[in-house]
């Protein structure tokens, strides 16, 4: 088990070196929506990792941190594009934080939907087996259902030319820029 855990130790290093960077940042909400990138991504990764040493208070509590951060990483993602393309916040873009928090909740309490993966020995080698049921799905499906992530909803502002006018900066959609240049689009 701990033969990846450099892999892990690497990766969360870089995320709070970046994370330190934009904190003393000049606050922006792009810069906010990053560092709430970067958040979710050290929930995950130092929830696997301290899964993976079998850290205190328990394994399974760094396993459902682990599983909100995973979680909330799209819903970030979304907001930071959404920020970057120049889109306003709208009130059903919190309802899915809420579900998304509120399901979490529900699973760190119940174990309902996914729990945590059972400890099994071989030697002096310990592995995690997971126990999936149908009942996952309503996790899987909650995000699946988050429909503003598609990439129509972006750019659905789009100008003539491909240009997508945001505040005083163009962005230039990547289906636009294919279609000009001989490709099919996306």
């Amino acid at each position: 088990m701990r033969s990846y855990v450099f892999i892990s130790i690497t990766a969360l290093y870089f995320y709070m070196f970046l994370m330190l960077a934009f904190m003393s940042a000049k606050k922006s909400r792009l810069v906010r929506d990053f560092i709430a990138v970067l958040g979710a991504m050290i929930l995950w990764t130092g929830g696997s990792l301290l899964m993976r040493l079998m850290a205190w208070p328990s394994y399974q509590v760094w396993f459902h941190v682990s599983l909100a951060g995973i979680c909330l990483v799209p819903y970030a993602f979304f907001c930071f594009i959404r920020d970057f393309c120049g889109h306003s916040a709208k009130g059903s873009h919190r309802i899915w934080l809420v579900l998304i928090v509120l399901v979490n909740l529900y699973n760190m309490t119940t174990s309902n939907l996914l729990g945590a993966p059972a400890i099994t020995g071989i030697g002096d080698k310990a592995f995690f087996v997971y126990h999936m049921t149908w009942r996952v799905t309503a996790m899987y499906g909650l995000f699946s259902c988050h429909h503003p992530l598609r990439g129509d909803y972006l750019w659905q502002q789009e100008e003539p030319g491909g240009l997508f006018k945001s505040g005083s900066t163009a962005v230039r959609n990547p289906a636009s820029v294919c279609r000009q240049h001989g490709g099919a689009g996306f």
